[in-house]
């Protein structure tokens, strides 16, 4: 199994969301029954030994 989280951040009506990205990312969501990572969740996941990355935020996105 991959040891790499990546996130996607979105800024949604002004909540900043962490949304997994890639697989291990997406189980780890599902494993806690969420769409979306809490800092308290991504500081436990860290804790465990994975390492986080941040794929893209929504302003790169848009301006690539």
């Amino acid at each position: 199994m991959d040891t790499k989280v990546e996130i996607h951040i979105r800024t949604v009506y002004g909540n900043t969301l962490r949304y997994p990205h890639n697989e291990t990312a997406r189980l780890l969501a599902k494993l806690h029954n969420q769409k979306t990572f809490s800092p308290m969740a991504l500081s436990i996941i860290r804790q465990l030994g994975y390492e986080l990355e941040l794929v893209a935020e929504d302003s790169e996105v848009l301006n690539s």
